[in-house]
């Protein structure tokens, strides 16, 4: 029986020299934290070489991201080292945060998945309401939406 999947967000998270792009998937169990890729090499070329990398990595990452669509949550999960689950019982707190012009999301555990702060893709004025309509559901007043 596979899980139902309730929504998916797609994130990225600044690293070292480069920005890691993943997709989490939200389920009534747990949520999931999948890679689509990253970049960062491009950066040490300047602003030109930072560009044509950002556009290789979207291009990569989009493709990724269609095929983990066919994928089953398992196969998710085993498809990366770097993917993994978090139970949604070990989540103490979801904030959605407006930032500059776009939205934070932060996911904040207990001591084995620590804090984990991501940027969200798109703007807040399309991507706020529809997440928190999203998440409200599955976290209640655990998460946290600040404007």
């Amino acid at each position: 029986m596979s899980e139902k999947v309730l929504g998916t967000i797609g994130v990225f998270r600044p690293a070292f020299m480069k920005q890691i792009a993943e997709i989490l998937y939200f389920t009534p169990d747990r949520t999931i934290v999948a890679r689509k890729g990253s970049g960062g090499i491009g950066m040490m070329f300047g602003a030109v070489g930072a560009t044509a990398e950002a556009v290789i990595t979207a291009r990569k990452a989009r493709k990724k991201e269609k095929e983990q669509l066919e994928l089953s949550l398992e196969d998710i999960l085993k498809a990366d080292k770097n993917n993994y689950g978090i139970p949604n019982s070990d989540i103490t707190k979801v904030e959605l945060k407006k930032y500059v012009r776009g939205a934070k999301l932060n996911i904040k555990t207990g001591k084995k998945y620590g804090k984990t702060k991501w940027y969200v893709e798109g703007a807040w004025k399309d991507v706020g309401e529809k997440y928190e309509n999203m998440l409200r559901p599955i976290f209640g007043d655990r998460l946290s939406v600040k404007k």
